[in-house]
């Protein structure tokens, strides 16, 4: 049987921790929204620092997510910046 986890593994040191615990593979959500190419940045420097939430509905759109998709992130407290309820529609 294979083990995978996820749940708050957004830095290269949360990933190397969940690593250290006899699991097969991680699962990425928020980090890998914030930053499509994680893994790769991670496997080309283990010390990169991922980007700081919240970010801009921008910095999303030019992560190749849909207006849609930042609409429901916006929901998300903290996630986008000076995103309200508002926001959604």
């Amino acid at each position: 049987m294979k083990l995978g986890v996820a749940g708050k593994i957004g830095t290269p040191q949360a990933a190397d921790q969940a690593m250290n615990h006899d699991i097969d593979w991680i699962m990425l959500g928020r980090a890998a929204i914030l930053q499509h190419d994680f893994p790769n940045r991670y496997a080309a420097d283990d010390k990169f620092t991922p980007v700081a939430i919240p970010v801009t509905r921008g910095y999303l759109e030019d992560e190749g997510l849909s207006v849609k998709f930042i609409d429901y992130m916006a929901t998300w407290p903290g996630f986008v910046e000076d995103s309200t309820m508002d926001a959604v529609g």
